[in-house]
């Protein structure tokens, strides 16, 4: 780097240093094209144009005489590299990080996080952290975590409503603060000499896929565990047991459930239990038509897609056949085809469903068995607190 810049940056000067190339580099005509499509456009690039984002986007450019994105990424690695030498001092680099964050890599970085956090249904804008939340919201106001049937902790059946709701909320604030997060992660991993692209992919891509595959693992298996539990407790004949998709029909057929679902009254009954900070999910659900569908079905929606992380995201089995619920379609998809209806709000509307479902269940179990259905993991857990006291 030049010799003046670290004795600028030493003092901790970073608008000095931008004035410097600036200066060195952006001839005095340089012309600057303003968006003046609106008002906010014109005031925020006016605002850019003051403090230099422009001139200096160029006098990168100049500098190096490459693509500005690797001008920039070569110019900070510079600065990190004075900063190891102890040129600079720390403040001084995460002070210019972080103008560059601000100045050129957050609006890609929002853009980004709205198109993978913010799905558009028709003409309904859904973020994933609304649509798990509302389902959080319909298991939290659940009767079977109310006194309507006033189950003991260790019954299985309060303890799935009970995890349930404490992984939706646990997803929610998983998407709620990587995005808000990200700028100091940013800056952390910037400093580790990880490149822009990189940290997208890490932060971003990765931590999104990764919240929802737990999302639906994390769920699945306990409406799984829930399931074999009471073919159990129950002695409900079943042939292979290994094939989870015969679990909930043969529950359903024990206790006399009809497997059938008109999704217009279905969800019409689910949405009611929502609070009125749901309305814009609600809205997913308007002029719903007269679809019918099963719980088998939905079950095996679910399956095929928490299957699919074994496969590289391909469906197995038999494929799909096309459905709509509200806004919300599932394509037809044939065997080894890629799931595309894999998103968060997806997910969620299947799992009301198979919920509504494990509700059913639990009240046609009081009726005939009103004891405890001890949850075998929680009974050894409270044994083990206890010979630890």
């Amino acid at each position: 780097m030049e010799k003046q810049i670290p004795e600028i940056l030493k003092n901790g000067e970073v608008s000095k240093l931008i004035d410097l190339l600036i200066s060195q580099y952006v001839p005095e005509n340089y012309h600057i094209n303003i968006d003046l499509s609106s008002f906010n456009n014109a005031m925020r690039e006016y605002e850019y144009f003051i403090d230099g984002k422009y001139h200096f986007k160029f006098a990168l450019h100049a500098m190096y005489q490459k693509a500005f994105e690797e001008s920039l990424e070569e110019f900070m690695d510079g600065l990190k590299y004075e900063e190891s030498q102890g040129n600079i001092s720390t403040e001084c680099l995460d002070e210019f990080l972080l103008k560059m964050y601000d100045w050129y890599i957050q609006n890609d970085i929002e853009k980004i996080f709205y198109k993978l956090l913010i799905k558009d249904f028709i003409d309904v804008d859904i973020k994933s952290e609304e649509s798990v939340f509302s389902l959080h919201n319909y298991i939290f106001k659940s009767p079977v975590l109310s006194e309507y049937y006033n189950f003991d902790k260790l019954d299985i059946r309060r303890q799935l409503f009970h995890r349930l709701e404490t992984i939706t909320i646990s997803i929610f604030h998983r998407f709620r603060n990587f995005e808000k997060h990200f700028k100091e992660n940013f800056l952390y991993m910037k400093k580790l000499n990880y490149s822009i692209n990189e940290i997208i992919e890490s932060l971003i891509i990765l931590e999104e896929i990764n919240i929802r595959r737990n999302f639906i693992i994390e769920i699945y298996f306990n409406i799984e565990h829930f399931f074999s539990v009471i073919i159990e407790e129950f002695n409900i004949e079943i042939k292979d047991t290994r094939k989870k998709q015969l679990l909930l029909g043969n529950i359903l057929i024990y206790f006399g459930i009809d497997e059938k679902i008109d999704l217009e009254s279905k969800f019409s009954e689910i949405l009611e239990r929502l609070n009125e900070n749901n309305e814009n999910f609600k809205s997913l659900f308007d002029n719903m038509k007269n679809t019918k569908t099963t719980y088998l079905e939905i079950n095996n929606r679910l399956i095929n897609r928490r299957n699919s992380l074994h496969s590289n995201g391909f469906i197995g089995g038999k494929g799909e056949t096309y459905l709509g619920i509200g806004k919300v379609k599932y394509k037809k998809m044939d065997k080894y085809d890629s799931f595309e209806t894999m998103g968060i709000t997806e997910l969620t509307v299947l799992m009301f469903l198979i919920i509504e479902c494990c509700e059913k269940i639990i009240e046609k179990s009081v009726s005939v068995h009103p004891e405890i259905i001890v949850d075998r993991y929680m009974f050894e857990l409270e044994e083990f607190k206890n010979e630890t006291k």
